[in-house]
């Protein structure tokens, strides 16, 4: 498991609606990993967590489109 996986997949669901379309159903964290393994990602949700925390440093604007939009709606995950 590593950070770098899930910086490589938020590069992916940033260019792919269709690959955050198979989060919408997802609870919580582990479902969340558990849906990303099933599709090639291998991380941990503490991954993705430091990983969208290490992409939102410095950020004081985001867009409202894309995969930070898509984020919002990811309750666990702390900008």
């Amino acid at each position: 498991m590593s950070i770098d996986n899930a910086d490589r997949f938020l590069i992916a669901a940033a260019q792919s609606e269709e690959l955050r379309h198979y989060f919408q159903t997802v609870k919580n964290p582990q479902e969340f990993a558990d849906m990303a393994h099933s599709l090639g990602y291998e991380f941990t949700p503490e991954d993705l967590q430091m990983a969208v925390a290490e992409h939102s440093q410095n950020v004081s604007q985001r867009r409202h489109t894309g995969v930070w939009e898509w984020l919002r709606t990811v309750p666990w995950i702390e900008r």
